[in-house]
C-alpha cells in the first residue's frame, strides 16, 4: 500500500513539473513566438547558404575570439549531412524524428516513477525548454543518446558534438559502436578542407556563460540516461502491473 502512494506521488510530481513546463510557454506567449523554430531557420538558412557558395562559418567567427550569438555555425562541417536534407524537407520533421526516437526509447525502458519524476523535472529546465522550442541541433544528440542506452552503438553519433563527446562511451564496448565510428570519420573526409576552421571556431567562441555554456544543456541530455538508470527490472515490473 505504502509503495503504490509512493509511486502515486512521483507520478504526481512528475505532472507538476510538465504543468510548470506547459505554464511557463503559457505566459510569454510574445517570447514563445519570437523563439519557435529560431535555431531551425538559422541552420536552414546557412546551409543554403553554403550550397549557393557561401561559407558554412561566418567571417566574424574567422579573426580570433568573438562573442557567441544566433546564428553562429558551432556544429562540425559532417553534421551538413543532417543539415541539407533538414533544409528542404518540411520543419515539423526536424523536430519529429528525435523526439520520435526519444519517445519510443522511454517508453520501451518502462521507466520507475521516480525516474518520470526526474525526466519530468529535466524537460521543465529553462533551457531545455528553449531548444525544444528553437529546434536546437542539440535534441539530435538527445536522441543518439537515447537510442544509444538501447542499442549502444546509436552513441557514437554523440562524438560528432565536441563538447559533449564523453557521452558517446556509453557504447564503446559494443563492436557496432567502432563500425560507427569508422563510418563517421569515412563520411567526414569530404570535409578535411573545413575541419581546421571549425577547430578555430570552436576555440575562439566565447559565450557570457563560459564554460557552462554546455553544461546548461547536462539537464536535457540526461533525460534518456534517467531513463536508462531508473528502468524497471522485470521484476518489479510485475510487482507494479
Amino acid at each position: 500500500m505504502a509503495g503504490r502512494l509512493i509511486h502515486r506521488a512521483w507520478y504526481w510530481l512528475a505532472i507538476g513539473f510538465v504543468g510548470l513546463w506547459l505554464a511557463r510557454y503559457a505566459a510569454s506567449l510574445d517570447t514563445v513566438a519570437r523563439l519557435a523554430g529560431l535555431d531551425y531557420q538559422n541552420y536552414a538558412a546557412a546551409t543554403r547558404d553554403w550550397l549557393g557558395g557561401g561559407p558554412w562559418y561566418l567571417d566574424r567567427q574567422l579573426h580570433g575570439p568573438y562573442a557567441v550569438t544566433p546564428g553562429d555555425a558551432l556544429y562540425p562541417p559532417t553534421w551538413l549531412l543532417l543539415f541539407v536534407p533538414a533544409a528542404f524537407l518540411p520543419p515539423v520533421v526536424w523536430w519529429a524524428v528525435p523526439i520520435s526516437a526519444i519517445v519510443w526509447v522511454i517508453v520501451r525502458l518502462r521507466p520507475t516513477p521516480a525516474a518520470w519524476a526526474v525526466m519530468a523535472a529535466c524537460l521543465a529546465w529553462p533551457p531545455t525548454a528553449v531548444h525544444l522550442l528553437t529546434g536546437n541541433p542539440g535534441i539530435w544528440m538527445v536522441a543518439a543518446l537515447a537510442l544509444g542506452v538501447r542499442y549502444r552503438w546509436p552513441a557514437a553519433f554523440v562524438l560528432t558534438k565536441v563538447t559533449i563527446a564523453p557521452l558517446a562511451l556509453i557504447g564503446v564496448r559494443d563492436r557496432r559502436w567502432w563500425w560507427t565510428v569508422a563510418a563517421i570519420v569515412a563520411v567526414s573526409l569530404p570535409f578535411a578542407s573545413m575541419w581546421p576552421t571549425y577547430a578555430q571556431v570552436l576555440f575562439d567562441a566565447r559565450h557570457p556563460a563560459g564554460l557552462l555554456y554546455s553544461a546548461q544543456d547536462l539537464p536535457m541530455l540526461a533525460i534518456p540516461l534517467v531513463a536508462w538508470l531508473g528502468r524497471r527490472l522485470p521484476a518489479e515490473a510485475a510487482e507494479t502491473s
